[in-house]
């Protein structure tokens, strides 16, 4: 997951992790974190794998 953010956001970038953290717990029955969110320039990315 890629979160973009323009402008003014980039200093919000708080909320955008709170955002990933609450779609984290709502998909937690089908999917595992792969790697934790981490920002590179004005992108947070996170990655999720499937559950087995």
């Amino acid at each position: 997951i890629t979160m973009m953010f323009r402008g003014r956001e980039v200093i919000r970038m708080d909320r955008g992790r709170v955002l990933l953290d609450r779609f984290v717990e709502a998909l937690k029955d089908v999917a595992v974190v792969e790697q934790q969110a981490k920002v590179e320039g004005r992108n947070m990315t996170l990655i999720l794998a499937p559950k087995h």
